[in-house]
């Protein structure tokens, strides 16, 4: 307990030392150099600060050299506003020990910034803060320097425009489609080794080949514009709304700084009628004739014009159609139709589920200047299960008998109608 007490009053007095000393010590910033010397925005620079010490047992050897827990350090700060807005500091000096700096010592401390590539032109106010740290916590008073950067012309300032899509209007469901767009650079500053990447957090709009998102620029030249194109798939899943592109742009100036920058762009997908076959009813027997029907429903956002069924009736499949497609009209988002056929099964096809190949086609929603035509592939099932009843094997043996009895009975009609007519004849006479 005793030797507590006497290690708090130790720490006490040595950090009133401290305070008072530090009170009349300071440190003199001397110059300060830029790499490059000449700074626009997106550059990143070494900052070089040459300073040096004043003031008598300036350094606190006793604190530094007998306990390890203290350190000094240079640190590197935005002061105003504009420079915090548009500088990153990468390196601070916040892992650099000093060490020991005895009265009058000179030295270089290097820290290295980021200005934000459309940071304006101006004078960046910075700050280099010396303190003292306690088990990396900083204590005592903070002497500090300031100097400016200035930054003299605006840098790479890439960007997007003009984007324009193939087809005009994007529907769910249409693939390859085209986003062909301007790639520019207005700043002041030439641009190299530019590569453009497409994506989407929409899982239903993903690149028609792969790595087609990525496009290589190359050199950008200042106030030079370049065309790009990606081509896109948009499944029908997707809805239709407004969707979120975005285009990370990476480059590099000529001085080999890098450079990376992501632009959200808008693409809208328009409404579209989407045919589904919801049931399809159709059983009958080898031999016999039966019906198909077919229920269709609009599952879109859109209103389906001029809906037409039609079957593809595969060469192995034996059985014949009245008619191979059936009209079913209008049908509005939701509304369901059902198209029948009319369909003759020959004796010799195999009892099991056929599998019936339907194209369903409508026009868009002339109300909504959709006049494209679209065109589904569906699937319908025919179902054989039995064979029809041979008619002759069954009753025909019957029916020979039938037809003989009544030729015999026309024969015996006949006949006696003659006798008849004779004995007429002779009573007459």
């Amino acid at each position: 307990m005793k030797n507590k007490k006497i290690n708090m009053i130790i720490s006490a007095l040595v950090m009133m030392a401290f305070m008072m000393q530090s009170a009349s010590a300071y440190i003199m910033l001397d110059s300060v150099s830029f790499d490059p010397a000449i700074i626009t925005a997106g550059d990143e620079v070494t900052i070089i600060a040459s300073m040096h010490s004043e003031g008598e047992n300036f350094g606190y050897q006793a604190l530094v050299e007998e306990d390890i827990r203290y350190t000094q350090k240079a640190i590197l700060v935005p002061y105003d506003s504009i420079a915090k807005e548009n500088v990153i500091v990468i390196d601070d000096g916040f892992n650099n020990n000093l060490g020991i700096i005895d009265p009058y010592d000179k030295w270089n401390s290097q820290f290295r910034i980021k200005v934000l590539s459309d940071a304006p032109v101006g004078q960046y106010k910075m700050s280099v803060q010396y303190k003292y740290y306690l088990d990396g916590e900083p204590i005592g008073d903070v002497i500090e320097n300031t100097f400016y950067i200035n930054v003299k012309k605006e840098g790479i300032i890439a960007g997007i425009s003009n984007m324009n899509t193939n087809p005009l209007r994007v529907r769910p469901g249409d693939d390859f489609v085209e986003l062909t767009m301007n790639v520019e650079n207005s700043g002041e500053k030439n641009a190299k080794n530019m590569e453009i990447v497409l994506s989407s957090q929409e899982e239903g709009m993903t690149p028609s080949y792969a790595n087609n998102n990525r496009v290589w620029v190359g050199v950008l030249n200042t106030q030079e514009s370049k065309q790009v194109t990606f081509t896109i798939d948009v499944t029908d899943e997707v809805l239709p709304d407004t969707y979120d592109l975005e285009v990370d742009m990476s480059y590099m100036d000529l001085d080999n700084n890098k450079y990376t920058k992501t632009q959200v762009i808008p693409i809208l997908i328009k409404e579209r009628p989407q045919l589904e076959v919801v049931s399809s009813v159709g059983t009958g027997l080898s031999g016999s004739s039966t019906k198909l029907k077919v229920t269709v429903k609009n599952t879109g956002t859109e209103t389906a014009e001029f809906v037409d069924a039609r079957i593809l009736k595969q060469s192995s499949q034996t059985f014949d159609l009245e008619a191979r497609s059936s009209y079913l009209g209008d049908l509005e988002p939701g509304e369901e139709g059902v198209a029948i056929f009319n369909i003759d099964i020959a004796p010799d096809t195999e009892l099991k589920e056929h599998d019936v190949k339907l194209i369903l086609r409508a026009k868009g929603d002339s109300d909504k200047g959709d006049d494209n035509i679209y065109t589904f592939s569906r699937r319908a099932t025919l179902t054989v299960d039995g064979v029809a009843p041979n008619l002759w094997k069954t009753y025909g043996s019957y029916l020979l008998i039938v037809f003989m009895f009544l030729i015999v009975v026309s024969k015996v009609i006949s006949i006696s109608k003659k006798k008849t007519v004779s004995k007429k004849k002779v009573t007459k006479k």
